[in-house]
């Protein structure tokens, strides 16, 4: 999981200051409106995969699977 957000970090990082440097050299790659769409779509789809996560973990994930429900308070994981 590091090794995911150090990539996604160096990319944004490597990928902000590359728009810079055109920037500076006056070449437009983006208008503005391609950068409110992009957040727009980059909102939504965080938003989506939220709920997706959520309704996964309430309604078809087994939370109980794998556990001996017999042996004492504290639950305990089956032995094959």
């Amino acid at each position: 999981m590091k090794k995911i957000i150090g990539f996604l970090s160096l990319f944004l990082t490597l990928s902000a200051s590359v728009l810079i440097i055109l920037k500076i050299w006056g070449v437009d790659v983006f208008s503005a409106e391609d950068y409110t769409r992009t957040a727009w779509t980059i909102l939504a789809s965080f938003i989506a995969s939220i709920v997706l996560i959520l309704l996964y973990s309430y309604f078809i994930k087994n939370h109980s699977k794998g556990y001996d429900i017999k042996g004492g308070k504290v639950a305990e994981k089956k032995l094959n």
